[in-house]
């Protein structure tokens, strides 16, 4: 099964207080279920939806017939 990038989201929620509060996620486009967790904290909403951008298009990209997430 192909998978494609257009069926999932990056999601980038404040999860604490301080200095590194955002955090991305994964989500596929037709449900709020998370696929995909980074634990890394992020400074900027910017920073962490940038990195999720990347995750989710190597990782689409490296599975173009592999298993879905």
């Amino acid at each position: 099964m192909s998978i494609n990038s257009m069926d999932y989201r990056v999601v980038v929620r404040r999860i604490a207080p301080g200095k590194f509060p955002y955090r991305w996620e994964i989500q596929k486009d037709d449900c709020a279920t998370v696929t995909y967790s980074c634990s890394e904290p992020f400074d900027s909403m910017q920073s962490a939806f940038e990195k999720g951008q990347a995750w989710l298009s190597g990782y689409v990209a490296s599975t173009a017939l592999g298993p879905d997430l």
